[in-house]
C-alpha cells in the first residue's frame, strides 16, 4: 500500500461536476417556475441541502482526504419538454481528493429536497440521471512556480 505526500497533497485542488434530474408533472413544474407562492422557496431549500450534503460527506466515509472542501456552487434550470428540474452542482477541494463525491452528494441532497416538497402535491416523481460530469485535479505549486 503506498502513502501520501501530504505537503504536496496540500497543494492540489481538484474540482468535480455533478448533474441530476427530478421528473414532476407539468403544472408543478410550471407553479415553481413562476414562483407561486408556497413554491418559490422549494429552490432555495434545494440549494442549501446540496450544499450542506456537499459538507457533510466527510462524515459518510472514512477516509481522511474527504475533509478538504473548499467551496460548492449549486445551479438549477428547466427542462419544460420533459417537465424535470436539472441540478446541477460544482465542487472544489484542497488538500486531497473527493470533490466528485461532494458534487454527486450535493446532486443528491438537492434532488431529495425538492423531492421532499414535491412529493405531498405530485404522484409522478422520479429522480434520474444522477452521474458526474467532469472532474479535473490542479497542481497550485506548479501554477505559482514562474
Amino acid at each position: 500500500m503506498g502513502s501520501i505526500n501530504t505537503e504536496y497533497a496540500q497543494l492540489m485542488q481538484q474540482t468535480a461536476i455533478a448533474e441530476g434530474r427530478i421528473e414532476i408533472s407539468a403544472s408543478l413544474l410550471a407553479k415553481i417556475d413562476a414562483g407561486e407562492e408556497g413554491f418559490g422557496e422549494w429552490l432555495s431549500h434545494a440549494r442549501q441541502a446540496a450544499i450542506e450534503g456537499a459538507r457533510q460527506t466527510a462524515h459518510l466515509f472514512s477516509e481522511p482526504s474527504y475533509r478538504s472542501f473548499m467551496r460548492v456552487t449549486v445551479g438549477f434550470r428547466f427542462d419544460r419538454d420533459n417537465a424535470a428540474i436539472i441540478c446541477t452542482a460544482k465542487a472544489e477541494t484542497r488538500g486531497g481528493n473527493g470533490a466528485d463525491t461532494e458534487a454527486l452528494s450535493a446532486v443528491s441532497a438537492a434532488l431529495l429536497a425538492l423531492y421532499t416538497h414535491c412529493k405531498e402535491t405530485s404522484e409522478a416523481l422520479r429522480i434520474a440521471h444522477i452521474r458526474l460530469l467532469d472532474e479535473t485535479q490542479h497542481d497550485t505549486l506548479a501554477e505559482q512556480t514562474p
